[in-house]
């Protein structure tokens, strides 16, 4: 994106407990980092100053909403801009596999 000034960096993340599996986050952060690249071209949203200030409150939205029991989050940005969040688990490890002879047979 190209703005007056040749460019307009920003970048999104999220501070993890060290024991996370950050994996589960990665999609959730591209999305909201896409989500707020295409606000920022079609509406100013992040240089905007009037606007600016509604970012704190989304980030807290969100941490509330992703912390929440359904770990998913539903935000109206704009009127023409809603933003779908959810986290999922990563996937279990497979289980051993069980050889015939240590499975009774009924």
């Amino acid at each position: 994106f190209v703005s007056e000034r040749n460019s307009f960096l920003f970048s999104v993340g999220f501070v993890l407990r060290r024991s996370s599996d950050p994996r589960p986050f990665q999609p959730i952060i591209s999305k909201w980092a896409q989500s707020l690249q295409h606000l920022e071209m079609e509406t100013r949203f992040l240089s905007n100053l009037t606007t600016r200030p509604r970012v704190q409150s989304l980030l807290e939205q969100i941490l509330v909403s992703l912390n929440s029991i359904n770990q998913e989050c539903n935000l109206a940005i704009s009127p023409s801009c809603v933003l779908h969040l959810r986290h999922f688990q990563p996937p279990r490890t497979p289980a051993h596999p069980v050889p015939d002879y240590a499975v009774p047979v009924l």
